[in-house]
């Protein structure tokens, strides 16, 4: 359930854009390029920044990234023109808050509840019926309503949720420090929590996936909106606004580099633009920041909501969030299924060899990185690990418990583990996947509601034991709990990314692909989603 936040950022006159009122202009090549760092759920602005640079010039090249994870680069030095995440208040609590020469607000959407309609009418939710977090949360006591939400720790919209129900329940109205949490009523909150995600845009398809789970869903209005819109959804959303507070995404562009102030005013005109925001609120089915601008989707959304207060320092929220890991959330039992192959020792270009990327993932996992994300990303307080190597068989099968946050003796032993790893033999995927499962599902009566989850890296294609075809069909003869494990493959070297993906689909987890990407950060980002 990690999954780790998400946060951050008119001026300039249209008359300088040359006429880019609502999408036209020359395709002239970019006269300048603005590096962005965003939030991933920006990905479906794309379109529309495609047309803004036939109309400016200007070409925005965007890098995704979580909210924390992004601040936690640009903390650690790493160089952006501009910032665009869903809100920015972490971002300027932060110390490259500072650094900001400009925001401008793009456009809203609210963290609110998206019920199916049934439910909704058997809880008297329906119609604009006034419902409170408090509400939410007995109804989830009383088991009464079940969830989808993002990790707070890696995903805004999580945290967003996090922060407002907390708020809520804590009873003060006020911004919310970590000592007035009010630890039974939000430990039963996340108990209602039945589908977790690092990102909101994977949270929405997972939700999809998985829909006779969950009674509802915690996301952005404008998530739910799509999600109605969405053939594959069954049962329609009722959108639910808690009436005693929800945060506002108003996605600010944040001005990072002052000498790239002209193509910032470019685009954020363009994009304020009155026929852009129109575009923007059809498309994207978020409320237009202009709010002369009329759109059927922001016209059936409420004008006035109580807003949260957010905490009032980077401190605060860390608190806030690390005892979310390790007090408040439901635990997990969290399985990974490592590749210890010969072809492990090969090395990729990184000056490094796959066996030690792997080992220096699991030292991440171990507490060797400090950073705001390497804190998040640790193994959690109650948490249980079950640490799998195999070749042509299960060799090592070992199962830790933490017992206290930052274990250390529990961090040394996974540490030690890892050192130990030597690579040798074939490659059996599957029948190391079948151990995993097996061992989960009778697991399950002493994991006592822990979610589970299994995370595969292999650097070869399977070649012992039972293929895809046979794995699928034993993995259909699973009990329920078995078929709700999400498998996320990991994959470097020779490996077959259609295999694993076929693998992520079946179980409902997510393919990441370490060939180029850090392998300690993919390990990272995996936490949001256990």
């Amino acid at each position: 359930m990690r999954t780790r936040l998400a946060a951050i950022p008119a001026l300039a006159a249209l008359l300088a854009l040359a006429g880019c009122g609502g999408g036209g202009g020359s395709h002239a090549a970019p006269a300048a390029t603005l590096d962005v760092i965003a939030g991933s759920e920006l990905k479906d602005v794309e379109p529309i920044l495609a047309d803004a640079e036939k109309a400016t010039g200007i070409h925005v090249a965007m890098s995704y990234v979580g909210t924390i994870a992004g601040i936690d680069r640009l903390v650690g030095g790493e160089h952006h023109d501009a910032a665009w995440f869903a809100q920015d208040k972490y971002l300027a609590l932060s110390s490259v808050g500072a650094s900001v020469h400009a925001r401008e607000r793009i456009m809203l959407s609210p963290v609110i509840l998206g019920v199916k309609h049934s439910v909704a009418q058997r809880l008297g939710w329906a119609g604009g019926k006034r419902v409170t977090w408090r509400d939410v949360q007995n109804a989830v006591a009383a088991g009464r309503f079940r969830y989808a939400m993002t990790n707070p720790t890696t995903s805004n919209s999580g945290f967003s949720a996090v922060l407002s129900v907390s708020t809520a329940l804590a009873g003060t109205g006020d911004a919310l420090r970590p000592s007035e949490v009010n630890r039974q009523a939000i430990a039963a909150f996340y108990r209602g929590q039945k589908i977790i995600s690092g990102s909101s845009g994977w949270l929405s398809d997972a939700y999809l996936a998985a829909q006779d789970n969950a009674d509802g869903i915690i996301t952005y209005e404008a998530s739910i909106e799509s999600l109605n819109a969405n053939p594959n959804l069954r049962e329609k959303l009722d959108r639910v606004y808690p009436a005693d507070g929800v945060i506002t995404a108003d996605y600010p562009i944040d001005l990072l580099d002052a000498s790239k102030r002209d193509a910032y005013d470019k685009i954020v005109a363009y994009l304020k633009s009155p026929d852009v925001q129109k575009k923007i609120a059809e498309t994207t089915f978020r409320r237009p920041i202009d709010k002369s601008v009329t759109s059927v989707a922001a016209a059936a959304y409420p004008a006035v909501l109580q807003e949260t207060a957010f905490p009032a320092s980077a401190g605060a929220v860390q608190q806030l969030l690390l005892r979310f890991l390790n007090q408040d959330r439901v635990p997990a039992h969290s399985f990974y299924v490592l590749d210890k192959t010969g072809s492990m020792e090969n090395e990729d270009g990184t000056g490094k060899s796959r066996i030690q990327r792997v080992r220096d993932a699991l030292y991440v996992l171990a507490g060797a990185d400090n950073s705001l994300t390497g804190k998040f990303a640790r193994f959690d307080n109650r948490e249980k690990i079950t640490i799998m190597t195999f070749s042509e068989s299960v060799e090592i099968d070992k199962t830790f418990e933490m017992s206290r946050p930052d274990d250390q003796a529990v961090y040394q032993q996974v540490i030690q583990l890892a050192d130990s790893l030597q690579p040798n033999g074939g490659t059996a995927i599957f029948g190391a996947l079948e151990t995993a499962l097996d061992e989960a599902v009778r697991d399950e009566p002493a994991d006592a509601g822990r979610y589970a989850s299994i995370v595969l890296m292999t650097d070869g294609e399977n070649n012992h034991g039972d293929d895809y075809d046979a794995f699928a069909r034993k993995w259909q003869a699973l009990p329920a709990y078995g078929r709700q494990i999400h498998i996320f493959p990991i994959f470097i070297g020779e490996a077959s990314p259609a295999e694993l993906k076929r693998i992520a689909d079946l179980t409902g987890g997510r393919e990441f692909d370490a060939r180029s990407e850090s392998l300690a950060e993919i390990f990272k980002e995996i936490r949001g989603y256990q």
